[in-house]
């Protein structure tokens, strides 16, 4: 059963929409068997909710968490720290510490970002519980200026204190007939005193109450009932958006300004030099918000129309909802899950807090995608965190569709061509072998020597190595490609994977230990498919004979492609490739593990992947290109070979 830690923003200014969602959501956790919980040091904003949905601090250690979930507006950098040690951290519309957390999503649509790390893995306003209630367009009720119903709402606490002054001002700039409807937050300060003045200027006052269930008096199947909805950047807007209302915004501040134009949600921005009064805080250029409107109203008699701003909120609203797939209607792309409970549910995070290679534990996060991310180690590898395991079966359709969509034919279609690639290989090890073990040996003496090739497949390298004398066994997870080595080629060979299927390769091999009992271990695009890349290679370390070689290829964390664009070149990565190395320091990382590197080949070489290629004469693009990429290590893959010097004990 899945666990799941929700931390919900409850200081003093941060309202109630990050509390209510987080209660929200952990009773819709709980309703679908999942053991969920609250938690927070700070309850300024608590509802009047039952007890049993909160954690105290002493039980929170007692548990393992598939999950801690922060709602919590802007969180500090060591706060999330102390929380990455409890278990994978997922940040919910975070805005400050964002690099730091192991996954994002953003339910509200941030602010683009260059920094590395700070891009959310999902942007979904879709996963918000949104209004069954819906007009059928963003037009007005009855087409005309002077009846337009307007609801304005500032959230549960209003921090800003924007509703009563903005009311007021918004009262000087609509046509006579129009009515004005506020929602008074029930987190609100001096709400007795607001509502007076609220009374006095002729508005209708909604009481905004908790009730039982916990959602915010469920405003949002109110909402297709007006015309107008004036809020600030948040939830409403875009529950506002989806039930087809228009939107205007009146932020608190810079920032929220900032979301405001990237939503593409208008908003009443006037700069200071446009104010009458400069009412505004310190370093910042937007006026004091109740000032906006008055502004506004001074500017009317010079010709200005409060229609035509509905009329331009009409226009940027309809483009918004269809931007941020808002209208279920015009999705391109719908999620695969509705709401955030439900893709909640479906998690099983991995995640490395230390390189699987060097151990490390302060390396960064470089690029994020849906359910993956991406961290940088000093040593050079890129480690991959996600949601879920990849969703990739080594099975017979893993060999041939898949395999034909990325090269053209079948796996079976480019073995002799594997095979010859196998052989030159092959040239290499025994070269190796003939120096390591013992000038003397006799060719044969070399035929007795074992070689083991993990990942398999149908065997294109085994059958290499055994036409050169080698005594070969393969494992493969997938049975087809077992069954194929074993009845067609006639090499022994096991399903299973490495290094589970450890006790499997010794009693096949009969010895009795399991240790050094290769001289020749080999993985061809295999090894960044290990999700600890460490264990793997300690267990090889184990299994080989001093002297023994190693050999591997991988892709290269130091190719054109990755040079080019590390955003595209990881957005093309497989799914199952957890580790990307870099052939620049892999001496010092094999080393770590028993071996010395004796050889290095920069293979992959692509000459239409550099930049400018299609630009230049075609009788001379490939060419230059090609060498350039050979001289200077260009290639998007290489291989390994190293000889076990010692043993080594588990990293």
């Amino acid at each position: 059963m899945n666990s799941f830690l929700v931390l919900p923003a409850c200081e003093e200014g941060r309202g109630g929409g990050h509390l209510y969602r987080s209660i929200s959501l952990v009773k819709k956790l709980r309703k679908e068997g999942a053991d969920a919980w609250l938690f927070s040091d700070i309850k300024h904003n608590m509802p009047d909710e039952p007890e049993e949905l909160w954690l105290d601090k002493e039980n929170i250690l007692k548990k393992t968490w598939t999950l801690i979930i922060l709602d919590r507006y802007r969180t500090e950098k060591t706060e999330i720290q102390h929380w990455a040690a409890l278990g994978p951290v997922l940040g919910i519309d975070e805005g400050f510490s964002r690099k730091e957390c192991d996954f994002l999503i953003d339910i509200l649509p941030g602010i683009p970002s260059k920094k590395t790390g700070e891009k959310a893995n999902l942007c979904a306003p879709s996963l918000l519980p949104l209004p069954k209630k819906r007009r059928t367009s963003f037009s007005p009720h009855n087409g005309t200026s002077g009846s337009l119903k307007i609801l304005v709402s500032f959230g549960a606490e209003d921090a800003a204190g924007l509703t009563v002054d903005t009311t007021i001002a918004l009262k000087n700039v609509i046509e006579e007939g129009s009515s004005i409807s506020v929602v008074l937050g029930p987190l609100r300060k001096n709400n007795g005193i607001d509502r007076q003045i609220l009374e006095q200027a002729g508005v209708t006052i909604i009481e905004g109450k908790l009730p039982s269930g916990g959602d915010f008096f469920n405003l949002q199947e109110t909402l297709a009932d007006y015309d107008l909805i004036i809020t600030h950047f948040g939830i409403t807007a875009f529950e506002a958006l989806h039930a087809r209302v228009p939107v205007l915004l009146i932020n608190p501040g810079t920032y929220h300004e900032k979301l405001s134009r990237h939503a593409g949600i208008l908003s009443l921005f006037i700069s200071r030099r446009d104010a009458e009064t400069q009412r505004f805080k310190r370093n910042k250029q937007i006026v004091h918000p109740p000032l906006r409107f008055s502004v506004l109203a001074r500017e009317r008699k010079k010709g200005f129309d409060f229609y035509e701003l509905y009329k331009k909120c009409v226009t940027l609203s309809e483009k918004a909802a269809l931007r941020w797939d808002m209208d279920s209607e015009n999705q391109s792309s719908p999620q695969k899950f509705k709401t955030l409970s439900g893709l909640l549910l479906n998690v099983n995070p991995v995640v490395h807090r230390n390189c699987p290679l060097c151990n490390a534990t302060d390396y960064r996060v470089t690029e994020r995608f849906p359910g993956r991310t991406y961290r940088m180690c000093s040593c050079g590898t890129i480690i991959m965190d996600r949601l879920n395991p990849p969703p990739v079966e080594y099975n017979q359709n893993y060999f041939f569709s898949e395999y034909q969509k990325q090269y053209g034919k079948t796996y079976l279609d480019d073995f002799p061509k594997l095979q010859k690639d196998g052989a030159r290989r092959i040239h290499f090890i025994a070269a190796l072998l003939d120096t390591t073990f013992s000038k003397n040996l006799s060719r044969k003496d070399a035929k007795t020597q074992r070689l083991l090739d993990i990942g398999c497949a149908y065997g294109p390298f085994l059958a290499a190595a055994r036409e050169q004398g080698f005594k070969t066994t393969g494992i493969d997870p997938a049975q087809d490609a077992v069954d194929f080595v074993r009845n067609t080629l006639g090499i022994n060979a096991i399903q299973g994977t490495f290094p589970e299927s450890l006790p499997e390769l010794v009693n096949v091999n009969k010895a009795g230990s399991g240790r050094q009992m290769y001289d020749v271990i080999t993985l061809w695009y295999v090894i960044e498919h290990f999700e600890d890349t460490g264990k793997a290679l300690t267990a090889i370390n184990g299994l080989l004979k001093t002297g023994g070689v190693l050999a591997f290829s991988t892709p290269s964390a130091a190719g054109i492609s990755r040079r080019k664009s590390l955003n595209n070149f990881l957005d093309n990565s497989p799914a199952d490739h957890w580790t990307i190395l870099d052939p620049r320091r892999i001496r010092r990382i094999l080393n770590r593990y028993g071996f010395r590197l004796k050889k290095r080949i920069i293979t992959g070489h692509h000459p239409e992947r550099f930049p400018f290629y299609k630009n230049r004469k075609k009788s001379i693009r490939k060419g230059f290109f090609s060498v350039f990429s050979r001289i200077f290590g260009l290639g998007d893959t290489f291989e390994v070979y190293v000889v076990k010097e010692r043993d080594c004990n588990d990293v």
